[in-house]
């Protein structure tokens, strides 16, 4: 499972504009075999629905471009009652349900970084009990606060699959890809 989710890290939203994938080479990072050195920095928000317009996302990637930044850290969740407007509003029957007006603020975020030439560090889950976190999956689809059941029970699993499969199989409403 953790390899499923370090190659989609940066593997997610490289795929919606046919840039090459970043890979692990030993100890380097690499792009077509090639080393990757990058600056990259952290806009969580850019992909949640809440205080920036459309607008403020454009330009606030072109700007990560214009400084040299090459990679940036957005969130690829958000979940229930813990951010307004999530992806995620819940857990029914094994699947998540979802809010495709947040999706779609997601998809803004990697068609801003597409534009502007950076790539996307996505992570899926977060550790941290907080915003959309492991004991976030485990308390909706089980009913238990052990985020160690994440890793380990079965039905949260195939949630969590499900998720990721809803990820990577969606078509982006800006890129089309």
């Amino acid at each position: 499972m953790k390899f499923l989710f370090l190659s989609l890290l940066f593997a997610l939203a490289q795929t919606a504009f046919g840039q090459s994938f970043v890979k692990a080479q030993g100890q380097r990072f690499t792009v077509d075999g090639k080393a990757f050195y990058f600056q990259g920095s952290n806009a969580y928000d850019s992909g949640l629905l809440a205080g920036l317009s459309d607008q403020d996302i454009y330009d606030r990637f072109q700007n990560f471009a214009n400084a040299g930044i090459k990679v940036v850290r957005i969130w690829g969740f958000s979940c229930g009652e813990q951010q307004p407007n999530p992806v995620i509003l819940g857990v029914e029957n094994g699947k998540p349900v979802y809010n495709e007006n947040s999706f779609q603020r997601m998809d803004l975020a990697i068609d801003a970084a597409r534009r502007a030439g950076i790539r996307i560090l996505f992570p899926l889950v977060n550790y941290e009990p907080s915003v959309c976190g492991m004991d976030w999956w485990a308390r909706e689809v089980i009913g238990s606060n052990d985020r160690q059941t994440f890793y380990t029970d079965t039905r949260i699993r195939s949630a969590f699959k499900s998720h990721v499969s809803t990820l990577l199989n969606r078509v982006n409403t800006r890129t089309k890809a």
